[in-house]
């Protein structure tokens, strides 16, 4: 893997876990409490949900990777996270690329099934 290609990576993992947080709240109260992004950070989710998530996303761009070539990695990290949990937002409603390509990334992204993070009694955060 060349340098442009870990850096574009990097960069998409990163955007899904901010996305993760910041979409996710940590059900601290019965209004739903707050956003995750709040009181947590990336290093707050357990190694091994932190794995599974992060082989999910490479396994996601790599098999989208021809659909993918018109999104920034930011952006396909963020609607990823979206997509694959129904948020009603991700890459069906972007500019980049085609109808088409967007169409497969939001199927494909759905076929992950959701990805419903929470605090565990550890203060850590698991799927």
């Amino acid at each position: 893997m060349n340098t442009q290609d870990k850096l574009h990576r990097d960069s998409f993992i990163k955007a899904f876990f901010a996305c993760a947080l910041g979409a996710t709240n940590d059900e601290s109260n019965p209004s739903g409490g707050e956003p995750l992004e709040n009181n947590f950070s990336e290093s707050d989710f357990d190694p091994v949900t932190k794995a599974k998530l992060t082989i999910d996303c490479e396994a996601f761009m790599d098999a989208q990777s021809v659909n993918l070539t018109d999104h920034p990695a930011e952006d396909a990290g963020h609607d990823f996270f979206l997509s694959q949990n129904g948020h009603g937002a991700g890459f069906f409603d972007r500019d980049y690329g085609t109808k088409e390509q967007r169409d497969a990334l939001q199927k494909a992204s759905r076929s992950f099934g959701e990805a419903n993070i929470y605090v565990g009694d550890d203060g850590k955060l698991y799927v």
